[in-house]
């Protein structure tokens, strides 16, 4: 059998494959490929560049020779064996130490060199930040409080800065969509569905393609359940790519200034009533096919019971929702996705918060680390900067310490002269003000007096000339009389 076999190999036999199999193992080599790559951007490892040509490299070859290959790419293929493996298995394997973290790999660089970069012709100084990982295994008593029973309104809002997924938990299918998965066919329920997979869809539409981490991937729910998960943390920590993300205080005591919107009161922003004038961004889901056009018309066939349900259901669906972009909408305009300091604005609800109630003390946590701590300022404090300054002049440590101790010591050394020109404080210029104005009334009673003397020889030429004071007239006339 073996002899056959070797004689046939010699004549060179072609060996068909029906398309449909073919081709879909090739669709599945580009797929899984393509899910690597999608892990990887969102990540962005700091060996983004290395990597992500390696598998850009790989999916060319899936189809047909790369002929031009970067010298980056050769280096890391030289790295992996790619030569033998395909000389011993007849294909190139990637030796995956974790299937989901595919940057994980021991033979290529941990960082993209300069060159990469410039090979790449990269603008952009500052790395995107890629997106926090979630602990597989999680012990009960730290994901129930992670911040503490009872966090500071600060602590909330510095966690959800620093790692949304700290506070709010992993998105899972809540019970309450029993009602609406179950529910008859033209009842209430099937068009809130309906409805808010249209709004999900429209208003993910409206978010510019730049902001997104994959704009060629639309968001285009077609369940409940896909359209309450593309609002979760997880999906938009996956979708866009600077957030911001904030507290919405609606429902819990502590929360400064005034209560927020809660979510289910949001209904009557996204979902306004037929005749509601509709301005700028939001004119485009008034008219067909958008999603209040859509509610309208659900209204016009419904009786008043039904419209009832049909918003209360609504409500219900937006109180399901994770998060929401920090809308607005007034007779002059509003938004749907805000951009504060470069960033998307998204809100979370307060629902989902692993607390139990807004606290005064600051909790340290279930780890015993506040969240939410301040960044590092950019720059150095003028002492470290000194003392390293003159250590880069090769002054010893202790040298620079004492001589910047001498230079501050110095400095604050005044003379009395300037120390006499210093600003009283700004308590005491009540004060101040007060005994200027004695000075001067003393100043004008001294002019008065100094008039009444002028005054006095004034009225002496005048009796001369018999123009006198009244009373001086009076006695000369009785004199005269």
């Amino acid at each position: 059998m073996s002899i056959k076999v070797s004689a046939l190999l010699k004549t060179g036999p072609i060996l068909w494959i029906p398309s449909k199999i073919w081709f879909s193992f090739i669709s599945r080599r580009l797929k899984v490929l393509n899910e690597v790559h999608g892990k990887l951007w969102k990540k962005m490892p700091t060996n983004y560049g290395v990597t992500s040509g390696l598998l850009a490299f790989l999916m060319q070859s899936v189809i047909f020779t790369p002929p031009k290959v970067n010298w980056y790419v050769r280096e890391a293929l030289a790295a992996l064996n790619y030569k033998r493996n395909c000389d011993t298995f007849g294909m190139f394997f990637i030796p995956l130490v974790d299937a989901d973290r595919p940057w994980l790999l021991n033979d290529i660089p941990e960082i993209d060199t300069v060159e990469v970069v410039r090979e790449l012709g990269l603008t952009v100084t500052r790395r995107r930040k890629g997106q926090p990982e979630r602990p597989e295994e999680e012990e009960e008593d730290e994901t129930r409080y992670p911040l503490g029973e009872a966090p500071t309104w600060k602590q909330i809002a510095g966690s959800l800065q620093a790692d949304p997924t700290v506070l709010i938990p992993r998105w899972e299918e809540p019970l309450d969509c029993e009602r609406y998965t179950n529910c008859e066919p033209g009842s209430a329920e099937s068009h809130a569905v309906d409805i808010f997979v249209s709004f999900t869809w429209h208003i993910w539409i409206s978010l510019n393609p730049t902001w997104r981490t994959r704009p060629e991937n639309s968001i285009k729910p077609t369940t409940l359940t896909a359209a309450l998960r593309s609002w979760s943390v997880d999906a938009i920590l996956g979708e866009v790519l600077e957030t911001s993300f904030k507290p919405c205080h609606s429902g819990l005591e502590g929360g400064p200034g005034r209560p927020s919107v809660s979510f289910s009161q949001r209904r009557k922003m996204y979902f306004p009533e037929d005749g509601t004038t509709l301005t700028k961004v939001w004119m485009r889901f008034g008219g067909s096919p958008g999603y209040i056009s859509k509610y309208h018309e659900r209204r016009k066939r419904l009786d008043m019971e039904s419209k009832r349900v049909l918003d209360e259901c609504l409500e219900e669906l937006l109180m399901l929702c994770q998060c929401l972009p920090d809308s607005s909408r007034s007779k002059s305009g509003g938004c749907i996705w805000r951009v504060e300091k470069k960033k998307i604005v998204i809100l979370t609800n307060t629902k989902y918060y692993r607390l139990r109630r807004i606290g005064r003390v600051p909790s340290a946590g279930a780890k015993g680390k506040v969240q939410g701590l301040r960044a590092a300022p950019a720059h150095r404090n003028a002492r470290s900067t000194a003392i390293a300054m003159m250590m880069h002049e090769e002054i010893p440590e202790e040298v620079a310490r004492k001589a910047y101790q001498v230079t501050r010591s110095y400095g604050k050394r005044r003379s009395a002269k300037s120390r006499n020109r210093r600003k009283p404080p700004q308590k005491q210029k009540k004060v101040v003000e007060e005994e200027a104005e004695d000075e001067d009334s003393d100043d004008d009673d001294e002019e008065e007096d100094e008039g009444q003397d002028y005054g006095d020889d004034e009225d002496s030429e005048i009796d001369e000339e018999g123009e006198g004071d009244d009373e001086d007239s009076g006695d000369v006339d009785d004199e005269e009389f």
